[in-house]
């Protein structure tokens, strides 16, 4: 990004970590952006505008995610959901891939299993 330094960078990456930085900037949360070291309100602005769209729906599930502190089975369950995504599936398709997926591997499937069935049954 122009505009933004080394040191501003490494305040950023020392002022919260990369789950709650990809959260803020994809839900648009300038004031807690705004309260890292170096980083005034239309910096955080600009950082909300120019990675938004790099974040996306990813991020913000991510972030959501890492909130509400999931049981093992559930992160497994979003694991595979952000890699579907990450794949290029819509998130309600990823979801419903990967508890159709559930149903038929059971609880003892792995996040790659998940994965690899929504594949299949994608293809």
């Amino acid at each position: 990004m122009s505009g933004i330094g080394p040191k501003t960078a490494l305040n950023i990456l020392s002022g919260m970590n990369s789950v709650t930085f990809r959260g803020a900037v994809a839900n648009g949360d300038v004031k807690s952006l705004s309260q890292i070291s170096g980083v005034g309100r239309k910096t955080a602005e600009r950082i909300v505008v120019e990675l938004r769209d790099k974040i996306g729906a990813a991020g913000a599930w991510e972030a959501s995610s890492a909130q509400r502190g999931l049981s093992p089975a559930d992160q497994k369950i979003n694991d595979a959901v952000l890699a579907l995504m990450a794949l290029g599936f819509k998130q309600i398709e990823a979801h419903d891939a990967v508890r159709a997926g559930q149903a038929v591997l059971g609880p003892q499937a792995t996040v790659e299993d998940f994965v690899r069935a929504a594949l299949k049954k994608g293809a």
